[in-house]
Formats: C-alpha cells, sequence, structure tokens
C-alpha cells in the first residue's frame, strides 16, 4: 500500500497546539477587527484561534484544517483584513511549524497541484532538481514559482492532491452549485487517449504525440481520486467519518453540527449533498473497492518517468473497475462505453503489418489493456 495512503488519515486528523503566548496576540486581534469578524472571509478562524477554553490541551487545529486555512488565506496579500482574519502571519508560522512537524517536512511551502482550468494545466508543476545529501534522506524541489521546497525522500505529489482535493474542496463545490450535479472538471479527451494509444502500440513509443498530455492526465487521475476519496469518506464508508472537518465546515456555513458521524451524515443528508454527489454516469460518488488499486498505481507514478510509463499507468488506471457503476466515467469523457469502443477500434486493425523491435515488444507487453 503506498504510504500516502496509510499515512494520510493519521497525519491531517493530528492537531496543531495554538501557544498561549500567540492567543493573546489573536485575542487582541479580534479585537482590532471585530467590526469584519461576522461580515468577512475568515472571520470564523480568528474567532476560533482567539477563543480560550479550561483545558489547553483544546486550544488546536488540525493538520487538515491548517492546510485549508493556509490556502485561502494565500488567495489574499498580506495587507488585506481577509489575510489577517485567517491569522496573519502569525498563525501562517503556527501552521507550517505544526505541518512540518508531523509530516517531517522542512517547508510546507510546497507546491500546490494545478487547477482544473484545462487540459494544458493539469501536469504537477514541481520541477525536480539534483538530490541533496542532508540528514533524514531529503531532496530538494523547485517549484514553478521559484521557491525551494525540501521534502522528506517519501514525498509523493498525490499528498498534495489529497490535501487540495479532500473533504473542504467536496464540499466547496457543493455550496458553489447545491441543485445540481458533482462537477469532476476536465476530463481525458477520449479522441486524443486513442491517439496516444494508437502510436504507442504501433512504435513501443510516442513519435509525434506531445507527451506533456499524458501527464495531464496522470494529473486528472490523482485529482479525481482524491475527490473520490472524500467523497467516500462523507458517505461513511471509510474506518473514520471526518466529523471534525464537516462540523467545523457546517460552522463556516452558519450550522451549529456535532462532531459525530450521526450527526455530520444527517445535516449532509438534510442539505442535499448525497443526492448532489454522484458520478458521470449518474451513480453514486463512492467507491469501496476501486480505492485501493487506484492508489497502488498512483504510488508507482514518479514526475521522472517517460511520457510512454506514464500512459501505461493511465491505462492501467482507467482499467480499475468497482460495482457501484462505471468508475471510468470520474477520468475520461464517456467512461466505459468510450474504453470500449477504441478497444474495438484496435481489434479491427490488429490484421495491420507493424515492424517494432523486441525492446518495443516488451513495453507494449506491460500496457494491460492491449
Amino acid at each position: 500500500m503506498p504510504l500516502f495512503l496509510e499515512d494520510k488519515e493519521k497525519v491531517q486528523k493530528k492537531k496543531i497546539q495554538i501557544p498561549q503566548n500567540a492567543k493573546k496576540v489573536f485575542k487582541a486581534l479580534e479585537k482590532v477587527y471585530e467590526p469584519y469578524l461576522d461580515k468577512v472571509q475568515g472571520g470564523h478562524v480568528l474567532k476560533h484561534l482567539a477563543r480560550t477554553t479550561d483545558d489547553p490541551g483544546k486550544d488546536t487545529v488540525t493538520v487538515n484544517n491548517a492546510k485549508v486555512i493556509m490556502h485561502r488565506q494565500g488567495q489574499f496579500s498580506p495587507n488585506t483584513v481577509q489575510y489577517q482574519l485567517y491569522g496573519g502571519e502569525l498563525g501562517r508560522n503556527i501552521f507550517k511549524a505544526g505541518i512540518a512537524k508531523e509530516r517531517r517536512v522542512d517547508t510546507v511551502d510546497a507546491v500546490k497541484p494545478p487547477k482544473p482550468t484545462s487540459d494544458a494545466q493539469l501536469k504537477p508543476s514541481t520541477i525536480k532538481t539534483k538530490d541533496v545529501n542532508v540528514p533524514g534522506g531529503k531532496i530538494s524541489y523547485v517549484t514553478s514559482e521559484g521557491r525551494v521546497v525540501s521534502e522528506s525522500s517519501d514525498w509523493h505529489v498525490m499528498y498534495d492532491y489529497l490535501s487540495e482535493y479532500g473533504v473542504w474542496y467536496v464540499l466547496d463545490q457543493f455550496f458553489d452549485n447545491p441543485k445540481g450535479k458533482q462537477d469532476w472538471g476536465v476530463l481525458i479527451n477520449p479522441d486524443m487517449y486513442r491517439k496516444a494509444l494508437t502510436e504507442f502500440t504501433r512504435y513501443g513509443r510516442l513519435v509525434n504525440f506531445p507527451g506533456k498530455y499524458v501527464y495531464q492526465w496522470m494529473g486528472i487521475i490523482m485529482r479525481n481520486t482524491a475527490a473520490l476519496e472524500a467523497c467516500t469518506e462523507l458517505a461513511g464508508h471509510t474506518e473514520a467519518f471526518p466529523a471534525d472537518e464537516v462540523s467545523e465546515y457546517a460552522e463556516e456555513k452558519g450550522y451549529d453540527v456535532g462532531v459525530s458521524f450521526e450527526e455530520g451524515s444527517e445535516w449532509l443528508d438534510e442539505i442535499g449533498f448525497y443526492d448532489w454527489n454522484v458520478m458521470p454516469d449518474g451513480s453514486d460518488a463512492i467507491s469501496d473497492f476501486g480505492l485501493a488499486p487506484l492508489m497502488k498505481i498512483i504510488g508507482e507514478y514518479d514526475e521522472s518517468l517517460p511520457a510512454e510509463k506514464v500512459l501505461v499507468l493511465v491505462n492501467r488506471a482507467l482499467d480499475v473497475a468497482h460495482m457501484r457503476g462505471d468508475l471510468s466515467s470520474i477520468f475520461i469523457t464517456g467512461g466505459r462505453g468510450t474504453l470500449s469502443r477504441i478497444s474495438e477500434e484496435f481489434k479491427r486493425n490488429v490484421g495491420r503489418k507493424v515492424y517494432i523491435t523486441e525492446e518495443q515488444l516488451v513495453k507494449i507487453g506491460k500496457c494491460q489493456r492491449f
């Protein structure tokens, strides 16, 4: 099982202690920004950071919520009210240090997975540089924005997808369009996928087809696998229901929801989340048996892999099925119907004479579908 799958739940639910001296600063900020607390985005965060309890052990923020706060804070410049309501620079430093401690990472100012705004923006944007020999087996990365990130060697880009496209992302999607159906973003273009497979099976490598699209397809698979896991958690089909996250998100939206599976799932049902939460084929966006094999395949991905090997991983991921419906429909337009048509087309062309080397034949043999 990939390390990120084993560690995710443990790390995300760990709590970051808010120091008592920092509480005094947040309390002062609360007074300064009091007129904005209930009117401006982020007000609830500052109130949470400033609150005092009889038990200092309760003055905490989960790792997952700290990531969400930092992500939302990052949308504003430091001189804005919203930035300060999300904890300001003090809160950001506390969260960064806390996450680094739990994940054993030198800095969490890590690369964000690309936004699904177009086909051209789905490849993970981390650029790997030379390995750095430092204690703990660290590896140095440079993001597309020029930031150097030093992380543990067990880091995988899927960590960022699981964080970015988790429970809060899915709930945000719902509240953006509660009367519609879940949006799975840009999916793999069937015609382009067919062209890539045709070229790969004919020559054993990609000759004219742009390899960048293959990496983008892997990005789509990681993004929607992360969202599917969040959906499965919210449906109560995993070992742990994200009760803390649901309760805190509900509070942000003005609801009072207790920290339990019963209250959290009842609230989700009442607001219509479970009716909205579906795959493109209309089946429930829940997977009891598809997530583990998908995570295993994703765990084999590395940004240094050539496009041909990534294409094989994409092909294997599209082959993963579950009993509830068409799992591939969250990855490629048309889902299983599209893949069946592509397969039939290859069968019709099986008699075409193609000249390949023995090495290329071995590569083709690794492709599970063909």
